[in-house]
């Protein structure tokens, strides 16, 4: 079966307020005015080289006044530090203060854990693609903030452009947005403004690419290959549309994709209810198995016509008793769509054997020809 690259699920914010960052981490600092957004990396050795340096200086001063005196460096509460950031000093009893080293001049920053709060972020994806799902809409516009110049954005229910402006160029290589809505779509291009608009980097579409993956792959590869993708299409929406929608985006954009931002109450809620998440980083624990798990639950449902109604690529609603029905459809002049599967869409199979909801531990799936086939290994009895 082809697999796809190792994914790092996340919930954002995590439980655990300021972000437990580890040595050595990218992250992404904001200046005092909160106008400027640089990137960096978390340097805990500094501190821990001050405390040692602290406690040596301590210990030999007490040592020349007090001979034979016990140490008494490990409770110094002396400010010796140089000023960084416009911080004169740092208690090195404070082990929550940590550097940060930008990356654009190496200038050494020293944070309070208030600062942490109110200035540091964490930067997703720059080593391994992330899948990052945030239950409101202010956080994930502070998540726009991960976007690179350098990256091609996707943005899957762009509506009246909010979260838009904060994606298009500068702020990125090319931007691209899709919505069901002419209405929308007008809105979104008035608020990004004409004088940020150039057709040459920003692209946007009425589109749904669930019912349209052949044109709206079309339409979002405009620029190139997408490598950030913010999905938005409705807070409230049944969660299996969510994960349809992160389905179609995954198997069409996986190999160049760094980043999938997903806005999606429902959906973490349901991560956190079930899945390991690290109180202060957000990392979900086996989040692929977890995904592919609940997918697969959410998509097969009860009774076929439990199932959302979903139309193929022709136009056509598909049969949902012949997708999901043990026996099939019944009907010999059914009137509805058994060509696509209900699931992804694509031709050469049915729901129940879509290769992207069976375990690979009973089936041999074949994607090196444009019809995906699916062989049924023998279980045994």
């Amino acid at each position: 079966m082809k697999r796809r690259r190792e994914i790092e699920w996340r919930v954002y914010p995590p439980k655990k307020k300021p972000f437990a960052f580890s040595n050595g981490d990218d992250v992404l600092v904001k200046s005092k005015d909160g106008k400027t957004t640089y990137r960096g990396k978390i340097r805990l050795e500094d501190l821990l080289q001050a405390k040692q340096e602290l406690k040596k200086a301590a210990t030999d001063e007490e040592q020349l006044s007090n001979p034979g005196s016990k140490d008494q460096a490990t409770n110094c509460d002396s400010k010796a530090t140089p000023a960084v950031d416009g911080r004169s000093s740092f208690s090195p009893k404070s082990s929550s203060n940590v550097s940060v080293v930008l990356s654009k001049d190496q200038t050494v920053l020293q944070l309070s854990k208030k600062e942490q709060s109110r200035r540091l972020l964490p930067s997703f994806a720059l080593q391994t693609p992330n899948i990052v799902v945030t239950p409101e809409t202010n956080f994930f516009r502070i998540l726009a903030k991960q976007v690179t110049a350098e990256d091609r954005v996707l943005e899957i229910g762009c509506s009246t452009g909010e979260t838009s402006k904060l994606l298009v160029p500068p702020n990125s290589a090319s931007w691209v947005g899709l919505d069901t809505s002419e209405q929308m779509m007008e809105q979104c291009k008035t608020t990004i403004g004409k004088k940020r608009w150039n057709e040459d980097t920003c692209h946007v579409t009425v589109v749904d690419a669930l019912v349209d993956p052949i044109k709206a792959k079309q339409e979002c590869t405009i620029h190139g290959a997408v490598t950030v993708v913010f999905i938005d299409i409705g807070g409230n929406r049944e969660c299996i549309g969510v994960l349809r929608m992160l389905s179609w985006v995954l198997e069409t954009f996986d190999q160049h994709l760094r980043l999938i931002v997903v806005k999606s109450r429902e959906l973490a809620q349901s991560i956190q209810a079930s899945a390991s998440v690290g109180e202060g980083t957000g990392l979900v624990e086996n989040g692929n198995e977890w995904f592919a798990k609940h997918r697969k639950k959410r998509a097969f449902p009860k009774h076929p016509l439990k199932a959302p109604m979903a139309t193929s690529p022709k136009g056509m609603p598909i049969c949902r008793y012949y997708n999901y029905h043990k026996e099939g459809c019944s009907k010999a002049d059914c009137p509805y769509d058994h060509e696509y599967c209900h699931f992804c869409l694509k031709q050469g199979h049915i729901a129940r054997n879509c290769p992207t909801l069976i375990d690979d531990d009973d089936t041999t799936v074949v994607l090196d020809s444009p019809e995906v086939v699916v062989e049924k290994e023998t279980k045994k009895s």
